[in-house]
């Protein structure tokens, strides 16, 4: 998730924010992952990724990790 933060996390203490985000991706959970952005979020991927974005709005970021974790069924991000 480099560089996604910045995008359009919603307002609140960034470090449980974040602690939220980190949790609800080693969760698999995307409907609270997906609570922690505003509806019209951009979220830019990095040069070379596999799908590249931007993705606009919950629905293509939803599409985007509903992908991802298909093709990745494990794996952990900490802090």
């Amino acid at each position: 998730m480099q560089g996604a933060l910045a995008c359009a996390l919603m307002a609140g203490d960034p470090s449980a924010t974040v602690q939220a985000l980190i949790e609800a991706n080693n969760a698999r959970d995307l409907d609270a992952l997906l609570a922690l952005f505003q509806d019209d979020i951009v979220w830019h991927t990095t040069p070379g990724f596999l799908w590249p974005g931007p993705y606009r709005g919950r629905d293509a970021l939803r599409g985007l990790f509903e992908h991802w974790w298909q093709g990745w069924s494990t794996g952990r991000a900490d802090v």
